[in-house]
């Protein structure tokens, strides 16, 4: 399709894996530059929203790009040793800073680990996007945009600080 020979490409990258993980990683760099001119909102809370829906809804609209990321990127042991990794964690990070911002300001409980929250956000991104991708086949009816603001609040309700508690 890109018009050039496959000895070409080889001389670019080692094999397909190379070419998918550094596919992956382009992607998280561009959607990392996109993240950073969004989040212009002050309070921790409605930025940790919109970070939400943001990432959700961008895998939604590409589901190649999504099904990618998850069958062969997140469930690919060698992902975890790639560039790409290395772009996603960056892009993630944003969580990191936003939880930091939201404990220093009291609207995020103190007690919550980062890494627990990243997983736990991954875990249903990665559910989320299987089970979209599986539901078209079999021509389910899901209504992505109720079910992204839901998992939206769950996920704000388990690091949301209560009044007076910080």
């Amino acid at each position: 399709m890109a018009g050039m020979a496959e000895r070409t490409l080889y001389e670019h990258f080692q094999n397909k894996e190379d070419i998918l993980f550094t596919t992956l990683e382009h992607r998280f760099k561009g959607h990392q530059e996109k993240v950073d001119a969004l989040f212009h909102i002050e309070k921790p809370l409605d930025r940790l929203g919109r970070f939400i829906c943001y990432f959700f809804t961008i895998y939604l609209k590409q589901p190649a790009f999504a099904k990618t990321l998850i069958l062969d990127g997140i469930f690919n042991p060698r992902f975890y040793h790639s560039k790409a990794y290395d772009a996603f964690e960056t892009y993630l990070a944003v969580i990191d800073d936003i939880l930091c911002d939201g404990k220093a300001s009291g609207q995020i409980t103190g007690g919550v680990d980062h890494r627990i929250f990243k997983n736990m956000f991954l875990g249903i991104f990665s559910n989320t996007m299987l089970r979209w991708h599986f539901a078209d086949e079999r021509n389910l009816d899901i209504d992505m945009a109720r079910w992204i603001k839901e998992v939206t609040f769950l996920l704000i309700r388990a690091v949301k600080s209560r009044e007076g508690q910080p």
